[in-house]
């Protein structure tokens, strides 16, 4: 119920990243993916889209 609302806040609680990269196989770029809460429960993830 609170996941549109926390989506605005530039996050999605519910997204996959293992299969977001799975279905993006060579255009994206993990430029950053490091723990920040919980013991890594939560982490800063930040990708970019690579020139093909």
């Amino acid at each position: 119920m609170i996941r549109p609302v926390i989506k605005l806040l530039g996050t999605d609680i519910g997204l996959d990243f293992d299969r977001l990269v799975e279905n993006n196989n060579g255009t994206l770029l993990v430029k950053e993916d490091v723990p920040v809460l919980f013991n890594g429960m939560y982490r800063k993830i930040v990708l970019s889209k690579q020139r093909i």
